[in-house]
């Protein structure tokens, strides 16, 4: 991706970025225009230019690399009509107010270097502002005024553990799918070896496995697939030493643990990073429920969590479920120790190292691992 901004908070200069596949920090002094930066691109991957109709810039050119597309997709936008001129109210001109009017503005154009399907709006993508505790726009209550004005710190806390908990098992659910994706393959592959529709030849060099680990690996793939087979230890270790069918077998079944194991690696590494970093007794589960919180064996809320563990939750959990696409911080230091400043950047790759990161910070622990290459200065 890479980003062009005239204008840009006031600026003479023009602002022009190219940004690492992986890693890309955004460095700017207070009003340099760094926020500014982030919610333009947001906005060209949602294709959405009213969300930046007040911000100072001139005009923007994004273009973007998409990877479900494999096409180059440009968007710019000028914040300048195109005859230059702005319509401006007169002091005698009568203001109605029609609920039916639709705002008029500068849009994204938008341009491929690839015969693609007409109309791509939103590209796949995540943005945390500044604000990003408690996503409103998530929550259908606040269109509601009256419950936007009764909002307290309760129904803050409230909200907030009940989207990170939405989010957690969005993902548990589609890691949930990857996992029983491989399992029915490789199923497939065990059962065309027992009923004689593998094309493994005889001379195929399979991976030496003690018995004792190729009975338990058996015994273990069929208890998750809830396949009731009735075999000892015995029998199944004289079997395994004289017959290549059942040695193809424990063959295709490794195959398939490890395939699994290679799935689920990056919610487990999630898991012993979120236990790593938060401190004494305080220790959290992940499953299919939720997120349960558990301090010397007792469960408490997830809304009890302090600012910083609730930032550091909801930043990796961000980067855990963004794939390879980019992921977008505002101002990721905020509540979060120094400690955790400086391994921010590395956990979120050891979550993800797939995602494209774009920060923007003040703070220079954040960066303090990051390749000067990967540090733009605006």
């Amino acid at each position: 991706m890479s980003v062009h901004v005239d204008g840009l908070a006031g600026r003479s200069d023009s602002v022009e970025l190219e940004f690492d596949r992986h890693t890309n920090i955004i460095w700017g002094l207070n009003g340099s225009g760094k926020t500014t930066l982030l919610k333009i691109i947001h906005a060209a991957l949602n294709n959405d230019s009213r969300s930046i109709r007040s911000l100072p810039f001139r005009s923007a050119v994004v273009r973007i690399h998409s990877i479900d597309l494999t096409a180059e997709i440009t968007r710019s936008i000028s914040m300048i009509p195109e005859n230059g001129e702005l319509d401006i109210l007169e002091p005698d001109d009568e203001v109605v107010f029609d609920p039916d009017f639709e705002e008029t503005g500068p849009r994204w154009a938008t341009e491929y270097s690839e015969e693609v399907a007409r109309g791509v709006g939103r590209l796949h993508h995540s943005y945390l502002s500044i604000n990003r505790l408690v996503d409103e726009s998530r929550d259908p209550r606040y269109r509601n005024p009256r419950f936007r004005e009764a909002i307290d710190d309760s129904t803050l806390d409230d909200l907030f553990a009940r989207q990170v908990t939405q989010r957690w098992q969005a993902y548990f659910t589609e890691s949930l799918s990857r996992v029983r994706d491989i399992q029915q393959q490789g199923l497939g592959q065990v059962l065309s070896v027992l009923f004689g529709g593998s094309r493994t030849t005889s001379q195929t060099t399979l991976p030496q496995t003690d018995v004792g680990e190729a009975f338990e690996m058996t015994r273990g793939f069929l208890r998750s697939q809830n396949i009731a087979v009735n075999f000892n230890r015995g029998s199944f270790s004289q079997r395994f030493t004289s017959e290549r069918n059942l040695q193809e077998v424990v063959g295709h079944i490794r195959t398939i643990m490890e395939n699994v194991d290679e799935a689920i690696r990056p919610q487990v590494d999630f898991a012993h990073l979120i236990r790593d970093l938060y401190s004494g007794s305080k220790q959290l589960a992940f499953d299919s429920r939720g997120i349960r919180v558990v301090v010397d064996g007792d469960a408490i809320p997830l809304s009890s969590l302090s600012s910083g563990e609730r930032q550091i939750l909801h930043i990796l959990l961000q980067a855990l479920s963004g794939g390879e696409s980019s992921v977008i911080i505002d101002e990721p230091e905020i509540s979060l120790h120094v400690d955790w400043q400086e391994r921010l950047v590395e956990s979120m790759r050891i979550v993800n190292p797939d995602c494209q990161l774009i920060l923007a910070t003040h703070s220079p622990e954040v960066m303090a691992n990051v390749a000067d290459t990967n540090i733009h200065q605006i």
